[in-house]
């Protein structure tokens, strides 16, 4: 700074040269070194914002007479202009850490001029809308400016789709379809952003109607409205900062600081240590689940096989497990609600009326996530959780959804799942009668002596014969009035 330069020195500094142009540099990700450049091209102006994907790298830079020369050091104004420069990656051969550099060109694919469109931008990011954009160059780019404006810009027209028109501090989009988790559903993942508003998720379909739509409209129907009560999964601990979200979009990855030592006041603190009189901290992460977040929302529009799909690409996955044991826990408490409100209006009314669909469509929604997590490799062990959880007087809807407690049992016995089928009898005892809960336990029994888990038999023979008053298994106690079931939990 030449005024500062001056004032310490007491004399005019040198005029100093214009800083050189700047240029972009490509390496791999194995050896960030000079000897394995692959590539370099030199940009006409500042860069804003730069990003790659699926083969492409997109630079934001600086547009209209804001150029490197005029050795400015702040950005533009408000409808300051934006250059956006889309380049290709065209590598000759492999990239190996054994092999030498191969010939790599950044080959100009797309330059358009963003004029006047508002705030200047801080971040871009290469935005794939539809699954097929992997296979050709990216249509679109998802741009943040100042003041927490988000939109998404079309590569071809220029024409900006408003997502947020203020608030948003960060945003995370999914990978590429051809650089995703496998088996992941084409244009799986959800859009998420952070800021003074908290987390917002938009889902995939949700972007791609407002473009089929035209741009200009703010994504009210994907995110919360101000209205109603905020989305219980989607708010933060306020001491938590998201920081990343995971590779599938199913949770997002948060920093928070933990006090381990509270300040001591000087008269209190022992020993010659400074540091004694202050708090420590130690920061941890935390974890917010959106697999649920995203598949109400898909359940809700009547997306059924979608949101199958998405349970079925993390079959095996056990984060998606609670995810879907948190969807099925407060569906089945919803429905619930809603149909006690209901039977409590009095007839006729248009209240009632309006109680009655509400609870209708509750009802239709905790079936849909019933089926929804059926693809779940362990959904039995699902349906049993939630039902652990609730009173035994919700066992009846929930299971009604689900489909009958011993249909879980059998199939929990033949996949191995002991404990799940356990916890399970005393479900099958209150909803389909002690009869069939006898037929289960035996087998139950059966497969538990044979992989020697004598532990779990015995709990299982209590079952099947309650002890006496004297502490015995009596023959006789099976024919006697069972106890309450809430001594059956195995």
């Amino acid at each position: 700074a030449p005024p500062l330069a001056r004032a310490l020195s007491g004399a005019a500094p040198p005029r100093l040269p214009p800083p050189p142009p700047p240029e972009l540099y490509l390496y791999p990700r194995f050896h960030l070194d000079r000897t394995s450049l692959l590539a370099r091209r030199r940009l006409p102006s500042r860069p804003v914002a730069v990003d790659g994907a699926g083969g492409c790298v997109l630079v934001a830079l600086e547009g209209g007479a804001r150029r490197v020369s005029d050795g400015g050091g702040g950005g533009a104004g408000v409808g300051a202009p934006l250059d956006i420069l889309l380049l290709r990656v065209d590598v000759g051969s492999p990239i190996e850490p054994s092999l030498p550099p191969p010939r790599c060109a950044l080959t100009a694919v797309r330059s358009l001029s963003v004029l006047g469109a508002g705030p200047p931008a801080v971040d871009a990011a290469l935005a794939f809308v539809a699954a097929s954009d992997a296979a050709t160059t990216p249509h679109h780019a998802l741009l943040r400016r100042a003041g927490g404006f988000l939109a998404l810009l079309d590569l071809e027209t220029g024409a900006e789709t408003t997502l947020a028109r203020s608030g948003v501090e960060r945003f995370w989009l999914p990978p590429p379809p051809d650089q995703g988790p496998p088996g992941r559903p084409p244009g799986d993942g959800p859009w998420c952003a952070y800021g003074e508003g908290g987390m917002r998720v938009w889902l995939p379909s949700d972007v791609r109607g407002l473009v089929a739509g035209g741009g200009g409209r703010e994504a009210v129907a994907a995110a919360t409205p101000p209205a109603t009560p905020p989305d219980p999964e989607l708010e933060f601990d306020p001491e938590a900062y998201p920081l990343a979200i995971t590779a599938c979009g199913d949770a997002a990855l948060a920093a928070r600081q933990r006090v381990v030592r509270a300040a001591v006041p000087a008269d209190r603190a022992l020993g010659d240590d400074p540091h004694a009189t202050l708090p420590l901290f130690i920061p941890t992460l935390a974890t917010q689940p959106l697999l649920s977040v995203v598949l109400r929302r898909l359940l809700a529009a009547g997306r059924l096989e979608e949101a199958g799909g998405v349970v079925a690409a993390r079959r095996d996955a056990v984060h998606a497990g609670a995810s879907l044991e948190w969807l099925l826990f407060t569906s089945l408490d919803a429905a619930r609600s809603t149909r006690a409100a209901a039977d409590k209006c009095a007839g006729g009314t248009d209240e009632k009326k309006t109680l009655e669909a509400a609870a209708d469509a509750a009802t239709l929604l905790l079936r849909a996530a019933a089926l929804a997590a059926r693809p779940h490799a362990h959904h039995a062990a699902i349906a049993v959780a939630v039902a652990r959880k609730t009173d035994a007087a919700a066992w009846p809807a929930l299971f009604a959804a689900v489909g009958p407690p011993g249909d879980l049992v059998a199939d929990a016995v033949a996949g191995g799942a002991l404990d799940v089928a356990a916890a399970a009898l005393v479900v099958v005892d209150r909803v389909q009668g002690s009869a069939a809960a006898h037929g289960l336990a035996l087998a139950l029994l059966k497969a538990a002596l044979e992989e020697g888990r004598h532990a779990l038999a015995a709990d299982v023979a209590r079952f099947v014969v309650p002890p006496s008053a004297g502490g015995a298994l009596s023959p006789g106690a099976a024919e006697a009035p069972p106890p309450p079931s809430t001594s059956w939990w195995s």
